[in-house]
């Protein structure tokens, strides 16, 4: 039988000793320093994929951060957006905007191109938002409008009229000029919705005419919903 006990050889010195020697130490050694070799190959190879997957994490614990920073920021534009709906809703409980005013000043027209209409005499102007200076309305605040206007004129002149939002033309109102009648009226009106700051106004159309006295026939009027 076979023994996996190294072999001892016993060999004189001169000196009347005996030394024994392993003569199969050499190939185990080597086999062993080849084993711990390839161990510490194995390892260098774990320890770089390590690193490979300390570097994944990092980057994706950044991009973890990355989004969590913008939904920070997505639920602050909320908050934002909500305290501003909710700032809008208060200012306009309770708010009223509305106006009436009148042209006067007896027979307006004809002019060479369209002219807007400066209705002077405010009969009712709550909230400011009507320029009697300048004929012009401009919305204080965003949302539905309703607007109307009048006008007579003498028959043997005609009028045509336009409401515009800002440079829109919306509605218009037309007398044809007529040698049997005396007097034609005409009016309009339109729910409209506005942005703050959009502008609603009155022009009267070029080479035509229209008329008012102190019964205020000619009127322009709006008002919030």
């Amino acid at each position: 039988m076979f023994s996996d006990t190294p072999a001892y050889r016993a060999e004189s010195t001169g000196d009347g000793t005996v030394s024994q020697s392993n003569s199969g130490m050499g190939p185990m050694l080597g086999n062993i320093l080849s084993q711990l070799m390839t161990m510490a190959e194995k390892q260098g190879a774990m320890e770089a994929r390590l690193n490979n997957y300390k570097k994944e994490v990092e980057e994706l614990e950044a991009k973890v951060q990355h989004t969590e920073l913008k939904l920070q920021e997505a639920d602050a534009k909320i908050l934002e957006g909500g305290s501003q709906i909710a700032d809008l809703k208060q200012r306009l409980k309770g708010t009223t905007i509305a106006f009436s005013a009148a042209l006067t000043g007896g027979q307006c027209g004809p002019f060479n191109t369209d002219t807007t209409l400066v209705y002077k005499t405010v009969i009712t102007n709550i909230g400011s938002a009507y320029n009697p200076a300048t004929g012009i309305f401009t919305a204080p605040l965003k949302g539905i409008y309703m607007f109307m206007f009048f006008d007579i004129v003498h028959a043997a002149h005609g009028s045509t009229m336009h409401l515009y939002k800002n440079e829109q033309k919306i509605v218009s109102t037309v007398e044809w000029k007529s040698d049997s009648d005396g007097i034609d009226g005409g009016s309009n009106g339109v729910i409209l919705q506005l942005d703050q700051q959009d502008q609603v106004y009155v022009r009267l159309k070029a080479n035509t005419w229209v008329y008012d006295d102190s019964h205020h026939y000619t009127t322009f009027n709006g008002a919030v919903k």
